[in-house]
């Protein structure tokens, strides 16, 4: 615990050590919530930021979303319907080429997994059960020059 937590809190968080650091944000936090009369006037984007949590901008939380989608969907196995030429099953990768297993579907129509490379640009047919395969680039990124956390208008901050 600081021993002068007036001092403590005048002064800029960016030249803090760590443990200036982490009493700064939590009392910062704490007080914000304890005094409640000014939180209705605040922002959901100021109180974030008084309890020290990350404010991402609308491009930054398109990316995250995008990240998040696609460790949901490498992980995941592809249960939908049957793939055709017309509505090929849609492989997500970040990269160009990715390994994709085969089942057929359920019940009688299941085989045993028939493994094959899928690239980009290219529809894959199973030579067991005849479904079509596309792989689609998953890419995520911000436009060249653009700060990944700018600063908000909305926020009203010392530092």
């Amino acid at each position: 615990m600081p021993k002068d937590i007036d001092a403590l809190m005048k002064s800029d968080p960016k030249t803090m050590d760590y443990f200036g650091s982490y009493w700064y944000w939590r009392i910062r936090g704490e007080s914000s919530l304890m005094d409640p009369e000014s939180l209705p006037k605040k922002s959901y984007k100021q109180l974030a930021v008084d309890l020290g949590m990350q404010v991402v901008n609308e491009p930054s939380e398109h990316m995250l979303g995008l990240l998040e989608l696609y460790e949901y969907l490498k992980s995941s196995s592809f249960v939908g319907p049957f793939g055709t030429i017309k509505n090929p099953v849609l492989v997500p990768s970040i990269l160009t080429e990715r390994i994709v297993g085969c089942t057929g579907g359920a019940g009688e129509h299941e085989h045993l997994p028939l493994w094959f490379r899928c690239r980009e640009g290219f529809l894959y047919r199973c030579g067991e059960c005849d479904q079509i395969f596309m792989l689609v680039r998953v890419l995520y990124s911000l436009p060249d020059g653009e700060d990944p956390f700018p600063v908000d208008p909305d926020i009203d901050d010392c530092i």
